[in-house]
């Protein structure tokens, strides 16, 4: 502190660009004097302590990158794998969408033959009925006709049955006859 009184008392008498060369030369001096003390107090811890400072901000450095890196590098596999994960996810679908495509348009194929089959069922179902229902007709008026066909010739047959009818006694008479032909023929 009387440095400095002794500065202002003889600042005064200097004219100011001598004072600007005296401070300039007392600030240095004094500053420079701290520094050597402080260099020669703890000049060696200090740059110690300086050295492992840079050197754990380097590694910090280091391993900020290293890990920057490693963290990209793991986001772009991350990143590619959810790409292929999607393109598959996608391909999946897609054939999906065309087997379900493929079992609607075979399902509507099976059913139009069923229909188709169905239909001719049908249809052959009834033509088989209508010929049977014919053939029934056809037979039914074959008998029909046999049947009066049948009765006509027995009426026809009864009625000259009935007037050719020889009365009994002249039957027995032929039939002698035809004996006594018979016992008198030689045997040959």
């Amino acid at each position: 502190m009387t440095k400095t009184i002794k500065n202002n008392q003889n600042e005064s008498s200097l004219s100011p660009a001598q004072q600007v060369l005296e401070d300039s030369l007392t600030i240095p001096d004094e500053a420079s004097s701290l520094a050597t003390i402080r260099d020669i107090l703890f000049g060696e811890q200090v740059r110690e302590v300086e050295q492992k400072r840079q050197q754990l901000q380097h590694e910090l450095r280091d391993s900020i990158d290293a890990l920057r890196q490693s963290s990209t590098s793991q986001f772009e596999r991350l990143y590619d794998e959810l790409h292929k994960l999607r393109d598959l996810l996608g391909e999946e679908r897609e054939e999906r969408k065309s087997d379900t495509n493929n079992g609607n348009e075979q399902l509507s194929q099976l059913s139009d033959s069923v229909a188709k089959i169905d239909q001719k069922h049908t249809d052959a179902e009834k033509a088989l009925r209508e010929s049977i229902l014919q053939e029934t007709n056809k037979l039914d008026q074959q008998a029909r006709s046999w049947h009066q066909e049948v009765s006509e010739k027995l009426e026809r047959a009864s009625k000259e049955l009935k007037s050719d009818k020889t009365d009994r006694g002249d039957l027995a008479k032929m039939l002698r006859g035809v004996a006594e032909q018979l016992l008198d023929e030689p045997k040959a």
